[in-house]
Parts: structure tokens; C-alpha cells; sequence
């Protein structure tokens, strides 16, 4: 029963520990492209969808408020992750403090969809009936690509994406 135990715990240690070398790296980089994405996103939507100033301002500022929300979930987030792997070197590490840290993440990552998707539907709100004939069909547009295996990404840096 011990060792089960034992190698139960080492199991949830060695994913911890991959998991938290790739996510490092991988949110120093997100956190470049999301500041670059939300300014892009706004400058692309303005564009197709052909806001006004007090749409543009709107969007900007509902993106901003958002931004910083989000921003701190996922400080919570990496404060979390410290958390586990300080358990995870401890002699005995506690199962059940370690699935919590998970759960209370997940709740995290939670609030983060819920707080993106009221952005959206807040500024939908502001849209005129062309407009959102317009978002509809960029919509629609991304979830073809995304259904043929590309991004816009990809479509911007031809090559790029198929290096990985």
C-alpha cells in the first residue's frame, strides 16, 4: 500500500515537473503574443468590421479591463504551480493539497473563458446588424480554418507553423 502510494505520488510529480519546464517557457512567450494579439484583434476588427471611434474606444476598453483580470488569474495560476512543486519536494507530499492547487487552477483557467466570452458578447452589444453579419462570417472564417488544420498564423508566416 506504501509503495503505491509511493509511486503514485513520484507519477504525479514527474508530470508536474514536465508540465511546469514546458508551461514556463511557453507563458513567457504567451504573455508577448496576448498583449500583441489583443491590440491586433482590435486593429483587425476595426478594420473588417469598419467600428467607429466610439466602438473602437468601447472595444478598447473592454479589452483593457479584461486584460488586467486575466492577467492577474494567471499570476494565480503561476503562484499555484509554486505551490505544487514546493509540495512535490517535500518528503511526504500531500496528494490531496496537490489536487486542490490543480482544482483551484482549473477554476482559474475557468474565470479566464468566462471573462473573454463577456467581452465578446459586451461588445456585441454595440455592433449595428451589418457589423455583426460581418463577425459572423469572420467567425465562420476562423472555425473553417481551424477545421482545416491551419491559423491565421500560419497564414500570415507561411512555413512557420509546419517547423514545429
Amino acid at each position: 500500500m506504501r509503495l503505491s502510494r509511493l509511486v503514485s505520488v513520484m507519477l504525479v510529480g514527474l508530470f508536474v515537473i514536465v508540465s511546469s519546464v514546458g508551461a514556463y517557457a511557453v507563458e513567457k512567450q504567451h504573455d508577448k503574443q496576448v498583449r500583441m494579439k489583443g491590440e491586433g484583434m482590435i486593429k483587425k476588427m476595426c478594420k473588417h468590421l469598419d467600428l467607429t471611434k466610439e466602438q473602437e474606444e468601447k472595444l478598447t476598453s473592454l479589452t483593457k479591463d479584461a486584460e488586467d483580470e486575466i492577467k492577474e488569474l494567471r499570476q494565480k495560476n503561476k503562484d499555484l504551480m509554486g505551490k505544487i512543486r514546493e509540495e512535490m519536494q517535500k518528503d511526504d507530499p500531500s496528494v490531496n493539497r496537490i489536487n486542490d492547487f490543480i482544482r483551484e487552477a482549473g477554476k482559474n483557467k475557468i474565470e479566464i473563458q468566462i471573462k473573454r466570452m463577456g467581452v465578446m458578447l459586451e461588445f456585441r452589444k454595440e455592433l449595428t446588424t451589418e457589423q455583426k453579419e460581418e463577425l459572423k462570417k469572420m467567425h465562420q472564417k476562423r472555425m473553417e480554418m481551424m477545421k482545416n488544420g491551419k491559423d491565421e498564423r500560419e497564414e500570415s508566416c507561411p512555413g512557420k507553423m509546419k517547423d514545429w
